[in-house]
């Protein structure tokens, strides 16, 4: 089993490619708690919420005003302090 997960970008509506990135809610590398919110982003009709799966330390590759295609990954969580892919975005 790996030591972090993936948190991709799900499409919200039948023609979006890609969404604006509206806040960043976590710094990399701090912890969260399973539920928090790390990241919202903005879809053509809403707002929409990023929470964490599980608990962990959150490692983001966005920034405010971002474009984020869908399907893509935006935020790793891992078990351990530190571990993470290397992130390019």
């Amino acid at each position: 089993m790996s030591d972090y997960i993936e948190i991709t970008v799900e499409k919200e509506g039948v023609s979006d490619t890609s969404y604006e990135v509206r806040e960043v809610h976590v710094l990399n590398g701090k912890y969260v708690k399973e539920g928090e919110i790390v990241l919202s982003y903005e879809t053509s009709k809403a707002l929409i919420d990023v929470e964490a799966p599980i608990s962990g330390y959150a490692y983001h590759n966005c920034e405010v005003d971002d474009l984020i295609e869908v399907g893509g990954v935006i935020i790793f969580i891992s078990q351990v302090c530190n571990s993470f892919p290397v992130l390019t975005g």
